[in-house]
């Protein structure tokens, strides 16, 4: 770089020639340049555009009578026309080449040939000179199918030049060759609709600049036929009902996986495996649902009386009133009466134990374990007749430890009967003390007959000598004594006789 000092300063001359002759010389003074902008050692971006600007400044000439030129080293001189204006020289350019140090000089020159320069170095960085292509259809693994226009696409760029003057090619290593051209918009996209035959493709996509640059990108690209998967169904895409045509395990009638897919084409997806919920409750068999056929059902579903395993832990209807808590075959709805007891139940055996083991709402009933034979004591007397009850306690008639009571319709007829009675004991019997046989208690016949007092006085009492003594419960004379009658010189009763019932027993 070089400055040329500012010259100031006019040096005149004069001479004078007499007194009245006088002689002005003017000398000319070279002008000053000076780039201020941008400054030294300033890094741009190669195509990028920068102003380089400098002060002028000329004491004797105008601006419009300097001329000015910018040269650049390496890249030679700037063409155009270069002007001072309001003491400035200004110069524009995007044409700097990258990978380069550039000294820009500028110099002006004033009407009497006086030049003056200045410089300035930039460093101008390198951008890459090819294209960049992306690939934006197809994505990886995408597909087109037979018959089908499939749009590709690609985003292109370039460092130095406009994306709409790129030349962009869509090539396939098949007989499609080079198939499409695309024009480029200004954002850099290029496309085009295009039907490519039947197999696999590889795609080539290229862009080339102006320059001769270019840049490719590859990407495999299958074309399905109409049945593309060979199952023997087409694709839905060409009216026909194969749902994924790409997967040969799936079209209409398929059977049906616990996979998550829909085999069969018919919309719905694993029915009829494991996998389905058939009854909707948001649960399926492999996800613990002990039985999909009941809505109640399901991995911690509340339990509810409906004979089925509601929370599917194994157990159905427990904390219900359906459920046999106790495991002794009957639950509370089934009629156990203490479902916290297995001695108790509909089908228990009663037991003398003050409760009811067989839920009939009888405690201790007749025939429980444990009872005591009881005979049917009617008339209360402790004897009872054949017809029993085997009773955890007497109860009712049945009170009786024996059998022997012959008569149970009179308390005093009964084997420990020891009274005499003139009347029967009810069903025309005096047998009371059950014999066997109507005892009577007065059963002597007093006979007063004969001559000899020791014959009279044999005979204390007895019935009147008629031959017989009455029956039970009827009436005669009893003589209580015999007495001699010494003037008869006989023995006669009379003196001592009294109406008596006969008893029996």
């Amino acid at each position: 770089m070089s400055r040329f000092p500012l010259k100031s300063l006019l040096s005149l001359s004069l001479a004078v020639v007499g007194c009245s002759d006088k002689a002005v010389t003017v000398f000319n003074s070279a002008p000053n340049v000076n780039i201020e902008s941008p400054p030294e050692g300033t890094v741009i971006q190669e195509g990028a555009s920068v102003t380089f600007d400098a002060l002028v400044v000329d004491a004797n000439d105008a601006d419009e009578d300097l001329q000015v030129r910018w040269s650049g080293n390496p890249y030679g001189e700037f063409e155009g026309v270069f002007l001072v204006e309001a003491g400035r020289a200004r110069m524009t350019t995007a044409a700097l080449e990258g990978g380069f140090n550039h000294v820009i000089t500028v110099y002006v020159t004033d009407p009497a040939g006086e030049t003056v320069s200045d410089s300035v170095t930039v460093t101008v960085e390198d951008l890459p000179d090819a294209p960049t292509i992306e690939m934006v259809r197809p994505i990886e693994a995408e597909t087109a199918t037979e018959g089908v226009a499939f749009e590709f696409e690609a985003l292109v760029g370039d460092p130095k030049q406009d994306p709409a003057t790129l030349v962009v090619r869509f090539e396939s290593d098949q007989d499609d060759g080079v198939f499409c051209q695309p024009e480029v918009d200004a954002s850099g996209a290029a496309r085009c609709s295009a039907t490519l035959g039947m197999g696999a493709h590889v795609l080539t996509y290229t862009v080339e600049d102006d320059e001769g640059f270019s840049a490719t990108v590859n990407r495999v690209f299958t074309v399905l036929g109409r049945d593309a998967d060979g199952d023997g169904f087409e694709g839905t895409e060409f009216g026909g009902s194969d749902c994924d045509d790409t997967e040969a395990t799936i079209y209409p009638g398929a059977p049906e996986l616990c996979n998550g897919v829909d085999e069969d084409c018919d919309t719905i997806v694993d029915e009829g495996t494991i996998c389905f919920d058939d009854d909707g409750d948001g649960y399926t068999e492999s996800e613990g649902d002990c039985d999909d056929t009941v809505a109640a059902s399901y991995p911690l579903a509340p339990e509810i009386e409906d004979g089925y395993d509601n929370n599917c832990n194994g157990v159905i209807d427990e904390g219900t009133p359906a459920y046999d808590d106790d495991g002794d075959g009957y639950s509370e709805r089934a009629g156990d009466c203490d479902d916290g007891a297995p001695a108790i139940s509909p089908a228990a055996p009663e037991a003398c134990d003050g409760l009811d083991n067989d839920c009939d709402t009888t405690v201790d009933e007749s025939g429980a374990s444990g009872c005591t034979v009881y005979y049917y004591d009617y008339d209360g007397d402790g004897f009872g007749v054949a017809t029993s009850a085997c009773l955890c306690a007497a109860t009712g008639y049945y009170t009786s430890a024996y059998t022997t009571d012959c008569y149970d319709y009179n308390g005093g007829a009964n084997p420990a009967a020891v009274g005499w009675y003139t009347n029967n004991r009810g069903d025309s019997s005096f047998d009371y003390n059950c014999d066997g046989s109507q005892e009577k208690r007065y059963g002597d016949i007093l006979s007063c007959g004969g001559l000899t007092l020791t014959g009279c006085f044999a005979n204390t009492a007895g019935w009147a000598n008629s031959g017989s003594n009455p029956s039970c419960g009827s009436g005669g004379t009893w003589y209580t004594d015999c007495d001699w009658s010494w003037g008869a010189f006989s023995c006669s009763s009379a003196a001592g006789n009294v109406a008596r019932t006969q008893e029996c027993r």
